[in-house]
């Protein structure tokens, strides 16, 4: 994608949006009508930081892919065997493949809208920074997702405990999306301004603020700057008086996607479900430490 011209982006969240891909030529374009999709990609998380580019992450082509933030679980020096029940595993795929062939469209029983119209809200907030940027289709993974669990069960429609599967791996991949963005807010004065500001103890004057760019940007460079910090609630001007001219000082905020990581655990999507399905347990609870893979 990096390459002057390249259509793969576009043709990926094409892809992602509705199945219908084509090629813009004029002569004899090739088509793909129905497609459907699926990539499957690894990759460490200073590598993804390095080549996912701001524009991607702006313009939708990040937020089209679930994150898994994972880890081995085991060592296996001799390999791990071919898993005894590969078999009769195909021929339940192979099963809710030829159910799902035969619909057009997967419903959600009343209790499951119940629990929807609980979760959609804080689903669909916005979060600043790269890892809001990362996570904004969180309803609609959550839809998709909640399809394939009753898919995989066939049935028409999706219950209760298959959306509350969804949510789960919802809460997993944003959770996943923090560790790997974290505080990054995809804009470099911000991020070298908040960290600054961080390292000194939460307060700079505005003189230290200009120098800290040494001085090469204009005022009004550094109050677009603040102007976006403050609309991200990651900071505060405030006036001191002094025996001269007023003190300016630009403060850090507590509740700053800089200090806090409980953005990325702020909204326990499950408990919200949970409520709104009446309490009672639906999926089975992990009990281990282990990373899903």
């Amino acid at each position: 994608m990096g390459r002057e011209g390249n259509i793969l982006s576009p043709v990926v969240r094409d892809a992602w949006d509705t199945g219908g891909l084509s090629q813009l030529v004029k002569n004899d374009p090739a088509t793909a009508t129905g497609a459907h999709i699926s990539i499957i990609g690894h990759i460490t998380a200073e590598e993804l930081r390095r080549y996912l580019t701001a524009t991607q992450m702006g313009n939708g082509f990040a937020n089209r892919f679930l994150f898994f933030y994972v880890r081995r679980t085991k060592c296996l020096s001799r390999g791990g065997g071919t898993p005894e029940n590969l078999s009769g595993l195909c021929a339940e795929l192979d099963a809710s493949l030829t159910f799902a062939r035969a619909r057009e469209e997967i419903g959600m029983e009343d209790e499951a809208w119940t629990i929807w119209d609980a979760v959609y809200e804080p689903l669909s907030n916005g979060k600043p920074g790269l890892f809001g940027a990362a996570i904004a289709r969180a309803e609609a993974h959550v839809r998709r997702l909640a399809a394939i669990e009753a898919v995989l069960d066939s049935r028409d429609a999706v219950t209760p405990d298959h959306l509350l599967a969804a949510i789960a791996i919802w809460q997993y991949c944003e959770q996943s999306a923090y560790c790997i963005f974290g505080d990054q807010l995809g804009d470099p004065d911000a991020d070298t301004l908040l960290r600054a500001l961080a390292d000194h103890d939460g307060a700079m004057s505005q003189t230290e603020v200009s120098s800290l760019f040494g001085r090469h940007r204009t005022a009004q460079q550094l109050e677009a700057l603040r102007q976006r910090l403050e609309k991200w609630k990651s900071i505060r001007v405030v006036s001191e008086e002094t025996a001269g001219r007023p003190l300016t000082r630009w403060v850090l905020l507590p509740s700053s996607i800089a200090l806090s990581s409980q953005v990325a655990g702020s909204v326990d999507y499950m408990s919200i479900a949970k409520e709104a399905k009446g309490n009672r347990p639906a999926i089975e609870e992990r009990t281990d430490d282990r990373v899903p893979s």
